[in-house]
């Protein structure tokens, strides 16, 4: 982020720690099922960042993740470890890593991108 964060840097932090404490309820499920009326709570909360983000995909899923959450307190779905890894899998991916690579001791065109004699296909493809 650069800059004063913006609406959307916004809606990522806060989307991002409700997907997490969703994540801990899903992984913290006794054999019984998780707590019903946290997944509820929490999915509505990221139903409506999403929303005020217009993001409507997300709310969408969280939308789904809530009606899961009504479902099983209320007894019209019952619990089952499958149910729990679809709904871990369900969420968006992460973002990706970020690979800082430094090196030491070598000159400007010493790595193959700036033509050198030197070949470095890996870091070459790395760098493109």
């Amino acid at each position: 982020m650069t800059g004063a964060p913006g609406f959307l840097d916004f809606f990522i932090l806060e989307a991002s720690e409700y997907v997490e404490q969703i994540d801990a309820v899903l992984l913290g499920a006794s054999t019984v099922g998780p707590d019903a009326e946290a997944m509820q709570r929490l999915a509505r909360a990221l139903r409506g960042t999403a929303t005020m983000a217009k993001m409507t995909s997300f709310a969408g899923l969280a939308a789904s993740v809530e009606r899961v959450g009504r479902a099983l307190q209320d007894g019209s779905l019952r619990w089952e470890p499958a149910l729990g890894g679809a709904l871990v899998a369900a969420r968006p991916a992460p973002r990706p890593n970020i690979v800082f690579i430094l090196s030491d001791d070598h000159g400007f065109a010493d790595v193959g991108w700036h033509h050198s004699e030197i070949k470095t296909p890996n870091l070459d493809k790395l760098a493109f």
